[in-house]
């Protein structure tokens, strides 16, 4: 981790969270780890994690519900969000090198209108939350 910022608190939330993925053959319960950092009263940063052996929706198929349902839940303003996809397990990787993608989520009102991804790296997570991932 780079010590250039100043260390901020743990992630207000750290837990996993469950919602009803979809697929062709109907809806199943979805896993993922859920983190919500709150640096800066103007950002909230929700980093979720794909939790191994989850047979669900993947936080990439699922990004646009499961940033609304995030939002609804813990009261997130869209406006303030930034959403990160973790995948420590599914490409084989150990968890110190695990991906990161942002998704750039477009809102109107409290529905995602248009998401895009874009790789970011652990660094810019870190100095984001102010924290060691």
């Amino acid at each position: 981790m780079n010590n250039a910022f100043p260390m901020g608190a743990p992630p207000d939330i750290d837990t996993t969270f469950t919602w009803k993925g979809n697929g062709q053959c109907g809806n199943w319960k979805s896993y993922c780890r859920l983190r919500i950092f709150r640096p800066h009263p103007e950002q909230t940063v929700v980093i979720v994690s794909a939790i191994k052996g989850d047979t669900g929706t993947s936080i990439t198929n699922s990004a646009p519900k499961l940033a609304e349902l995030v939002c609804q839940q813990y009261g997130i303003a869209p406006a303030t969000l930034m959403w990160i996809e973790q995948y420590p397990y599914y490409r084989g990787t150990p968890e110190f090198a695990a991906e990161f993608s942002q998704v750039i989520l477009t809102w109107q009102e409290n529905r995602v209108l248009h998401h895009t991804w874009q790789t970011i790296g652990r660094q810019e997570i870190e100095q984001c939350v102010l924290f060691p991932l």
